[in-house]
């Protein structure tokens, strides 16, 4: 005392199932459900069909495991695009090589560089340029063209941009990737 009877999950069955299973298990068997009336209690849940009620049980279970199935095809899709998208800002945030070594999951190591340069800008007119636009689209046009031109000559010269701010532009060239001719120590 008291029976002993497994734990059933409130998620593990629907509730009419859990009901019947109960009834089944009370401690006074003429309280119990009988067989006629568990069959008929189950085509009453499950439908009924030409089929016996296990062909009809096996049945739901295989449609049960394909919904699931189609669940976790779409959760791996929606995970898959949302780490496209995080490697596509660490892509944009951080050096190729660094953005590449960290999406692998490899340690990025402090490292020292004899020679590299750091550039920052300031386009001399750009704020009385952009005054001189008078509608929003042209405001982006010049801007985006400026933007354009910049990281084109910027790729083409193997320089990581840092930082953009407006006109003003922070510059790496050497880093993390070396480049050029390192400067010989003076003796």
């Amino acid at each position: 005392m008291p029976p002993l009877r497994p734990r059933i999950p409130l998620t593990a069955c629907p509730t009419n199932f859990r009901d019947l299973m109960e009834q089944c298990w009370d401690e006074r068997p003429e309280l119990r459900p009988s067989f006629p009336r568990i069959k008929d209690t189950l085509w009453k849940i499950l439908g009924k069909s030409g089929e016996n009620i296990v062909d009809h049980l096996i049945k739901a279970m295989e449609k049960r495991a394909m919904e699931l199935e189609h669940e976790a095809e779409e959760q791996t899709r929606q995970f898959m695009e949302e780490k496209q998208r995080s490697e596509n800002i660490i892509g944009q945030m951080l050096p190729k090589s660094i953005a590449s070594a960290l999406t692998k999951g490899d340690t990025i190591l402090p490292d020292t560089f004899s020679s590299t340069t750091v550039y920052f800008s300031d386009i001399n007119g750009f704020t009385e340029l952009i005054a001189a636009a008078h509608t929003p689209v042209e405001t982006i046009f010049v801007m985006n063209t400026l933007y354009n031109t910049c990281d084109t000559l910027i790729e083409k010269h193997d320089v990581f941009k840092v930082e953009t701010v407006k006109d003003a532009y922070l510059l790496v060239s050497g880093l993390p990737t070396r480049n050029g001719n390192p400067l010989r120590p003076v003796r």
